[in-house]
């Protein structure tokens, strides 16, 4: 139910998308821990995804070959459409 991301550093890009992803889903009311992300959390995740200036946001489906979580993105899915939503109102 929360979302982690690690804070902006020299290693993590201040993008846009992820800028305005972080506000939707503040807007929604999904809870966001910007938080330095190791291998134990990553390995432990229900989901991984990431940020894209061209595809906006991108579910990982395997890490190491093997499946994130139990396979399925349902945190993912709702950010993807809140963000088309979001996207779509914003160029009206």
């Amino acid at each position: 139910g929360r979302v982690w991301t690690p804070p902006l550093s020299h290693l993590i890009l201040p993008g846009v998308t992820r800028a305005l992803l972080l506000d939707v889903l503040a807007g929604c009311g999904i809870e966001v821990a910007e938080a330095t992300v190791d291998e134990a959390l990553l390995r432990a995740a229900d989901e991984v995804w990431f940020t894209s200036t061209t595809r906006d946001l991108v579910a990982v489906a395997r890490l190491d070959g093997r499946v994130v979580g139990d396979g399925t993105q349902p945190l993912a899915e709702r950010a993807w459409r809140e963000f088309q939503r979001y996207k779509e109102f914003r160029l009206r």
